[in-house]
């Protein structure tokens, strides 16, 4: 008998596992999988765990969004990004356009428009940045908003 690996458990199995683009930025790589930055690293330490968008009702449940009208530039060092995700269901509708900049500099730029088409009650909607605990405790951090 096969073992699956968590991820692939997780997921329904292998066939159901998101399709991962690694990106560069400069000194930073990144995976794309479905709309999200996951696994922000510089050299061989990672400095972000997570970007991504999120839709929460009023219980805190998932309002799942697909993505949509994806366009990549990728080159060695950089890369341009924009997609559109749409979270709808029930009394949901909700809508981002976004922008994701990768530059030679190491600069990561994540922008993000959203639209609600309808009236909901949430918890949140927003951008989420997940920072991975054993790499970042601890240490100082800098953000700035340009």
């Amino acid at each position: 008998m096969a073992s699956l690996s968590i991820p692939a458990l997780r997921t329904g199995g292998p066939s159901h596992m998101p399709y991962s683009q690694v990106l560069r930025a400069g000194p930073l790589s990144l995976l794309l999988e479905q709309g999200e930055l996951r696994r922000i690293r510089m050299g061989d330490r990672e400095v972000l765990r997570r970007i991504y968008l999120t839709v929460r009702g009023p219980d805190w449940s998932t309002i799942p969004g697909m993505v949509a009208g994806q366009s990549l530039e990728a080159r060695p060092d950089s890369f341009d990004l924009s997609y559109s995700v749409r979270h709808k269901q029930g009394d949901f509708d909700f809508a981002w356009t976004v922008t994701v900049k990768g530059t030679p500099d190491g600069i990561l730029s994540f922008q993000a428009r959203g639209l609600a088409g309808s009236a909901f009650a949430s918890n949140r909607v927003g951008i989420c940045v997940l920072h991975p605990l054993r790499e970042c405790a601890g240490r100082p951090a800098l953000v700035t908003d340009m």
